[in-house]
């Protein structure tokens, strides 16, 4: 439960319709119901006469607090007379967005029987090529990832028929502690939050690494394919705010 200080409202902030944040609040409830047009009218006529007061405080929510129902409780008090509360709640849609700080994949240069790998890491940096993934938006996300074959390109960049259809990809929320999903067929989402617990926190990083084992045939030349990263909700319930928010 957080404290919000409340100011007095001019009286002469009261009266025009959307002049200020003040009329502005006020217009709002009544395009939501809250109040009638009529209400509205008599409320900011008895704010600029006089009879009534209004107060405004203001209350910053960031992507990072979550999603769900917030509550608002006032309570009003006046020498002599008996104190009264008043409640409103708001509601946050909850939405899942995340972003990725490398443009690609670059496996360098492949040797046919080696293990290929790109290790990611915490780290959010956009001129790295180890791959970060951010939640930006408010609720826990849940990653997978899809690899298309890596197909073996002619000078002309078309594809040929030698292609790596076989992938590893692995997801850590700190430095250390990957999980992995092993053997992953190309061009099939891969689910790396497992039961949840490994889901993204809002404003949080984690490190995404992929490999594979390069055949010992593979012929030699110049590979591409396609990296997909697909996010939904995740089911996870100790989420906190990051420090500073």
């Amino acid at each position: 439960m957080a404290s919000v200080p409340a100011t007095a409202v001019a009286r002469g902030d009261c009266a025009a319709p959307g002049s200020v944040e003040t009329s502005n609040a006020i217009d709002g409830s009544a395009r939501t119901g809250q109040l009638t047009a009529d209400a509205a009218t008599s409320v900011r006529v008895r704010c600029a006469d006089g009879p009534a007061q209004l107060y405004q405080g203001t209350v910053a929510l960031s992507y990072t607090d979550g999603c769900g129902e917030f509550g608002f409780e006032a309570t009003l008090t006046a020498p002599g007379a008996e104190a009264h509360r008043l409640s409103a709640t708001l509601d946050v849609l909850c939405f899942v967005s995340v972003e990725i700080d490398v443009d690609g994949l670059d496996w360098g240069r492949i040797i046919p029987g080696r293990l290929a790998r790109i290790e990611g890491d915490t780290t959010w940096d956009r001129a790295s090529s180890r791959p970060t993934i951010r939640n930006t938006g408010n609720s826990p996300a849940n990653i997978s990832v899809i690899l298309t074959p890596l197909v073996r390109l002619d000078s002309a960049g078309r594809p040929g028929r030698s292609t790596v259809s076989e992938f590893t990809a692995c997801l850590a929320l700190s430095p250390a502690g990957l999980h992995c999903q092993d053997r992953l067929p190309a061009s099939t989402p891969a689910p790396l939050g497992g039961d949840g617990r490994r889901a993204i926190c809002p404003g949080a990083t984690a490190r995404l690494d992929v490999s594979f084992q390069v055949p010992v045939m593979l012929e030699p030349g110049r590979y591409g394919g396609t990296f997909q990263l697909l996010a939904g909700t995740g089911a996870r319930t100790d989420c906190r705010p990051p420090a500073g928010t």
